[in-house]
């Protein structure tokens, strides 16, 4: 080969490209996660206040459904009903003349033993009918308004379950039960009357239990005082 043959010449290095970068000053980022810091703490914020809002409403209003119902409990309403004596049955009870009368519990023994399920009550063929032995002066709980195809079964389960329950009528002529026996005013703290209320709510509970959706647990009984039979006229 001559020195005059062009010799190849080996094709030179492309120069690099240098990738596309994108610089963000440092300040912008501390701006940004500043931003996204209130932003966070804005929405916690918002939600929190709400929540606790909503909290107090509802514990507002269970405490006012608690007062409602021990105001309710605690009072006691004077009326004058109408209904006297109804006809005496197998549950009325007995009393001796020659013996000084005497005062029976009628929870006393009941309220000892343990909760105990309920006993069914099917149906009831024969209206209950009993003596309606209140005194003028007493206070009675009221323990439910049931309608008039619930009177009899609920008067049954109570007796069935150690609660002395009647049935009267309200002056609007509808059907309420209440519970003997009775006490004087200011002996609702007697410990036989408080041996009674512990009874009403462990009745009302197995009386729920048979219906849940139709039965009432008796919370919403209350005192009554019996002024007697209303007067015509």
């Amino acid at each position: 080969m001559s020195a005059g043959d062009s010799q190849p010449q080996s094709p030179s290095p492309k120069p690099e490209s240098n990738p596309r970068t994108l610089r963000v000053p440092i300040g912008y980022l501390f701006v940004a996660a500043g931003v996204l810091v209130v932003l966070l703490a804005t929405a916690y914020g918002i939600g929190f206040n709400r929540g606790e809002h909503a909290g107090r409403e509802l514990r507002a209003q269970d405490q006012q459904d608690v007062l409602q119902r021990q105001t309710r409990m605690s009072s006691v309403s004077e009326v004058s009903e109408p209904g006297g004596g109804l006809a005496e049955s197998s549950y009325a009870p007995s009393v001796v003349e020659d013996d000084p009368p005497q005062e029976v519990s009628p929870v006393a023994s009941a309220s000892s033993e343990p909760l105990q399920s309920p006993v069914s009550v099917s149906s009831v063929s024969d209206p209950v009918d009993l003596k309606d032995i209140r005194e003028v002066g007493l206070n009675y709980y009221v323990i439910d308004h049931p309608s008039q195809s619930k009177v009899d079964q609920l008067i049954t389960f109570c007796l069935e379950n150690g609660l002395e329950a009647r049935r009267t009528t309200t002056l609007g002529g509808g059907a309420k039960v209440y519970v003997l026996p009775g006490f004087a005013p200011g002996g609702g703290r007697n410990p036989e009357i408080i041996r009674l209320l512990d009874r009403i709510r462990e009745v009302g509970i197995l009386w729920k239990r048979l219906a849940p959706r139709q039965n009432s647990d008796f919370s919403t009984r209350y005192a009554e005082k019996y002024k007697g039979p209303a007067r015509n006229g």
